[in-house]
């Protein structure tokens, strides 16, 4: 068999009732190159190792699973694909999809190669995605813009992981290796865009299933606000290129005023001091509208 030119990068956890979804959207890609597809299960409690063991059995030239014994995440372990998928990718594209989300076009990974095969300038290739609520599909019928830059992916990136196809070479250093250590997905596309440019497709090639978790408990909430403010903070500390940390920062501070709200709101105590956060790049002319948000919002103690 030759060598894949793409490898498809897969982390699964409790995916029982998703995972052959998600794996029969990869088999049935058409293309005219040899692909592989590399899982990681961190352990899960039910039945998806089995399911994925399954495939591997009848696909056992191209699927190549890790399955964990005890679960990482528990022991702090962040970034699994790339301490775990990364490393063992042969591919000279990477495509990203969790276990819970599955590809619709049996021609994505041909399209998206296609163009980055001959697009030299661009490093990242990308599509809309429909979302999987409670059983209903919810079709997007945004409209995205097509090309976009480092500076597009500092304010705002509407892409999410499961449409994602790269050039491998460019995390395949010691440089990333550190960089991304530890990293949200956000901080891998803005890294990624800083060689080049992103092409996002206009037309849905997969879906995303929203798991209904029910409401968040004060203290979670506030967990994934810190995590998300984790995220904006570290590509602020890493990215030099002046006007990007500046569009980094503004959106820090957003992020900070906004969840200040979210959390005054639910009468948190943990508002002042995400208010005092907002502060952490100095003052900001966002910080003189925050009084007429809270008008705004009637909010009372």
């Amino acid at each position: 068999m030759k060598e894949p030119l793409v490898s498809i990068c897969c982390i699964t956890y409790n995916h029982e009732e998703f995972i052959r979804q998600c794996l029969e959207s990869f088999v049935m890609q058409r293309t005219t190159f040899p692909f592989e597809i590399l899982i990681y299960d961190d352990a899960s409690s039910d039945n998806t190792a089995q399911i994925i063991d399954e495939y591997q059995q009848m696909y056992p030239a191209i699927i190549k699973p890790i399955i964990q014994k005890e679960n990482q995440y528990s022991k702090g372990v962040r970034g699994m694909n790339l301490k775990y998928n990364f490393p063992r990718a042969k591919g000279k594209y990477i495509a990203l999809c969790e276990g819970d989300d599955y590809w619709t076009d049996p021609l994505k990974l041909q399209k998206q190669v296609d163009f980055l095969e001959t697009h030299d300038n661009f490093v990242l290739c990308a599509h809309k995605h429909d979302k999987l609520i409670d059983g209903k599909l919810i079709k997007n019928h945004k409209r995205y813009k097509e090309v976009l830059s480092i500076y597009d992916l500092a304010k705002q990136i509407d892409f999410i992981t499961l449409s994602v196809v790269f050039r491998r070479a460019i995390i395949n250093n010691e440089e990333s290796k550190i960089a991304l250590n530890g990293q949200f997905t956000n901080f891998l596309f803005v890294y990624i865009a800083q060689f080049g440019l992103v092409k996002q497709f206009n037309v849905s090639m997969g879906v995303y299933r929203v798991h209904r978790g029910g409401i968040w408990s004060g203290e979670e909430l506030v967990k994934r606000m810190e995590m998300s403010l984790y995220g904006i903070n570290s590509m602020i500390e890493y990215i030099k290129m002046p006007k990007v940390r500046k569009i980094l920062i503004q959106k820090f501070i957003r992020k900070c005023l906004g969840f200040t709200l979210q959390l005054l709101k639910r009468r948190h105590k943990g508002f002042l001091k995400m208010f005092k956060t907002s502060f952490a790049y100095g003052w900001n002319i966002m910080h003189l509208k925050f009084p007429l948000l809270y008008i705004k919002h009637k909010i009372g103690f």
